[in-house]
């Protein structure tokens, strides 16, 4: 749910706001699923040797808090892309260690559902009126026509006007994403320590499972 809730319309951000190419901003967006891909083979390793998985949970809230929370500040117009790329990588650790415990799958459909609800909701509503807001006066009967074009959103430089404030507009935007994803990271700890320390070396699971 966190995540969902403000990686929605990234792609996007990346593009207006930094100016990045669609690879680049793919390359910037995959450093997540990169690092998750690459760190889930030894966190099933190490789940296999130590033969529980509550403390390698525990360990990826940290992660999973710091990732988020470090989006307020750096996901705003004029910061370096370096920030974003490294709370990307952060968000790594807690998916490859969920995934290891076969639980990433299922949960996170709900949670993706839950956050492009979110993020659909705030994205929807408040960019066109953030748009019109900062647009110049002469500029702000473009309010639909920009809110419903990426190409049009891009046409002007940044530095331009009308740019820079549909920049602000981003900006802004996805701050209150980020502050939304962040409201659900104490339901996320209190889900994970709630967990019961179990050993899965010994333990099978036999009949149902509710």
């Amino acid at each position: 749910m966190s995540i969902f809730a403000w990686d929605t319309y990234y792609n996007s951000y990346l593009q207006v706001v930094h100016g990045l190419s669609i690879a680049t901003a793919g390359y910037t967006l995959n450093a997540f699923s990169v690092t998750s891909t690459i760190l889930a083979p030894f966190i099933g390793l190490f789940l296999r040797w130590y033969g529980r998985y509550y403390w390698p949970e525990v360990f990826g809230i940290p992660w999973c808090v710091l990732g988020t929370a470090l989006l307020i500040h750096f996901r705003q117009p004029g910061n370096d892309i370096g920030y974003l790329v490294m709370c990307q990588v952060f968000h790594g650790y807690p998916p490859g260690d969920c995934s290891c415990a076969a639980l990433y799958s299922m949960f996170g459909s709900i949670g993706q559902a839950i956050g492009f609800g979110i993020s659909g909701a705030l994205w929807t509503n408040d960019l066109p009126r953030e748009m019109y807001k900062a647009l110049p006066q002469d500029a702000k009967n473009q309010t639909a026509a920009l809110y419903g074009d990426m190409k049009l959103q891009m046409a002007d430089p940044i530095g331009t006007p009308i740019r820079d404030a549909v920049v602000h507009a981003y900006g802004v935007v996805q701050r209150e994403m980020v502050i939304a994803g962040c409201a659900f990271l104490p339901l996320i700890c209190i889900c994970v320590i709630a967990w019961r320390n179990k050993p899965i070396d010994r333990q099978q699971t036999k009949g149902n499972v509710f």
